[in-house]
């Protein structure tokens, strides 16, 4: 009993670490403002602009905790989890996860259907709860195609669990997602930076891929192909990795990239965020080589072929 206590308040933090870094996602940070400024329309007291916001706020964690309460009855009542081992399963979400991550790291632009989000979101009136309910009812659909990759790896995450794992994962999330709703101050450090914005989307790219390979070892592992095996999975990941910190400290570019800032002497500099993205791929690079001699890697073990 106190092991899955634990377990699912390790789940709750880490999803609501990830919702808090869906905030920066391109989507999301740009929405912010604009919604921030919607819930204080027709309202001047303080008071009346923090109830508005908070509606907003419960409503985003109602709405991801409905999704994650039907996967879990979905899960439980059709038997799912036995599935999500098999190769068509794993091989959809190795797609997926392929597509996005290509996609963030500029190649193109993913645009969702617009016409149900549009429908939805003209039926919001500014100063009605009824309105803002709907605002927040669209945020999940318009979102996907930045938030996808987190929201992937919460439920990965939670598939570890239980079978409340979905339900707990999907309300971390929400929790830290509609925070900045509310206290929009979180993020003013990073405000103006258009750079920055571009540097998530890359490492979502990146954090895509990782993923991808993860679902495709799984596809592989079923189809008992055995293409990819444990030190070549690390391989890959230490690569991409690799090449990520590359990019953070300005070595690479790509089609997106706007100009580094100079120095005083007229030197181009990186940002201290890109340097210690840097620092941190780099050292997750040597984490995992010790890998290839048979170290446990015990923080991403569950991830690897076994």
């Amino acid at each position: 009993m106190q092991n899955i206590t634990q377990s699912v308040l390790t789940l709750f933090f880490q999803s609501l670490a990830a919702g808090l870094l869906a905030v920066f996602t391109p989507f999301i940070y740009t929405i912010l403002p604009f919604t921030v400024g919607y819930l204080a329309q027709g309202v001047k007291s303080k008071k009346g602009k923090l109830i508005h916001a908070l509606y907003y706020a419960c409503s985003i964690v109602i709405i991801f905790s409905l999704l994650g309460i039907l996967i879990s009855v979905i899960i439980k009542t059709t038997g799912l989890q036995r599935y999500t081992d098999h190769w068509l399963f794993n091989l959809f979400f190795f797609r997926v996860f392929v597509v996005l991550g290509i996609s963030f790291l500029g190649a193109f632009s993913i645009k969702l259907p617009s016409s149900w989000i549009n429908s939805v979101a003209s039926r919001a009136k500014a100063g009605s709860f009824r309105g803002i309910f709907y605002m927040a009812l669209t945020l999940p659909g318009a979102s996907f195609s930045s938030t996808g990759p987190i929201i992937g790896l919460v439920l990965v995450l939670a598939g570890k669990v239980s079978i409340i794992g979905p339900v707990v994962g999907l309300f971390g999330f929400a929790v830290g997602l509609s925070l900045p709703f509310v206290f929009p101050g979180i993020i003013n450090v990073f405000a103006s930076s258009k750079n920055m914005l571009n540097n998530v989307k890359v490492v979502l790219g990146f954090f895509s891929l990782l993923l991808a390979l993860k679902f495709l070892s799984n596809a592989d592992i079923s189809l008992e192909l055995h293409l990819i095996n444990r030190d070549l999975f690390i391989i890959i990941w230490v690569l991409l990795v690799t090449v990520m910190g590359i990019y953070m400290m300005g070595k690479i570019k790509l089609l997106h990239d706007s100009a580094h800032g100079h120095n005083i002497y007229g030197q181009e500099y990186i940002s201290l965020i890109r340097l210690f993205i840097a620092i941190a791929s780099f050292s997750f690079a040597l984490y995992l080589l010790p890998g290839l001699w048979g170290a446990p890697l015990n923080a991403v073990n569950s991830f690897l072929p076994q």
